[in-house]
């Protein structure tokens, strides 16, 4: 019995020195509340973006979140639209999870953040703003609503919807 309690004892001696000289730990990151000053990379901050019409933003805003998750944008419907900002949703065929995204245009960019991703009361995600996300860009032609995704310097994919007006 003893040299369990010896070996138990080394055993927690060696791992607490190792966890040492991992050093501190580091700092929790607090997302800031919306009450916040607009950060740089906030689409609310942009002085001066180009406007759409509130029909072509849905127009967009449908087509990216279709292009974005490989569904056909007729289940990707429109939840409220003020012009500025639209909210889309659709049913996951795969499980029925109803998905909720917001979307806003800045200039040809498209910019997104999900809604109650994690489940109800789990509140908006962050802007898809940061260096290391997608860049999302929109043209429109008539009926057609093109959407490039710019994963990279060296990658980027294109899909083109028909939706009219």
């Amino acid at each position: 019995m003893r040299n369990k309690t010896m070996s138990r004892g080394a055993f927690l001696l060696a791992s607490s020195i190792a966890l040492a000289q991992c050093g501190p730990a580091e700092e929790t990151y607090t997302a800031p509340t919306e009450a916040t000053a607009p950060q740089p990379t906030d689409p609310a901050a942009v002085a001066g973006a180009d406007k759409l019409a509130a029909p072509d933003l849905a127009r967009v805003c449908r087509a990216t979140v279709a292009a974005l998750n490989d569904h056909d944008p007729d289940i990707v419907k429109v939840s409220g639209n003020s012009g500025e900002l639209v909210q889309v949703r659709y049913a996951d065929a795969s499980d029925g999870k109803v998905w909720t995204n917001e979307c806003r245009v800045i200039g040809n960019r498209v910019i997104l953040r999900t809604i109650e991703a994690f489940g109800p009361q789990s509140g908006k995600g962050r802007w898809r703003t940061a260096p290391m996300d997608e860049i999302i860009t929109y043209k429109i032609e008539g009926p057609e609503v093109s959407v490039t995704t710019k994963y990279s310097e060296t990658s980027s994919s294109t899909e083109t919807f028909i939706l009219p007006n």
